[in-house]
């Protein structure tokens, strides 16, 4: 029986390059042996975002009504990695695993808003 893993970590500004160099492979990573850098041509966005900070400067911006600058130490942003045990994942084969991570982006966007996922 298949069981879903939903992990969620906060993040400050100052580790928003790092995590979006992480997400995009866009170096060897130094301390995850676990990450096959050769299957980094499967994956793909269903939100694709070019600049992390970029957006998250615009985002912040629209939804602060203060004047007062953000705290450099203040949480920008939630990362959620949503998934499913191997076995689960492998029976669903590519196609349905692709619904699985686009139900997930729904349940995100109607909780959370799209706007803010």
């Amino acid at each position: 029986m298949g069981y879903a893993v939903v992990h969620m970590m906060k993040i400050k500004s100052g580790a928003v390059g790092g995590i979006q160099s992480h997400n995009n492979r866009e170096h060897e990573p130094k301390t995850n042996p676990d990450v096959d850098m050769s299957r980094s041509e499967d994956n793909y966005d269903l939100i694709s975002c070019d600049n992390y900070k970029r957006s998250i400067k615009e985002k912040l911006s629209n939804l602060v009504e203060s004047s007062r600058a953000v705290r450099k130490d203040a949480v920008v942003v939630c990362n959620f990695i949503v998934t499913s045990d191997n076995e689960t994942m492998n029976a669903l084969g590519a196609d349905r695993q692709r619904e699985f991570f686009q139900d997930s982006v729904k349940w995100f966007s109607d909780r959370y808003g799209a706007d803010r996922v």
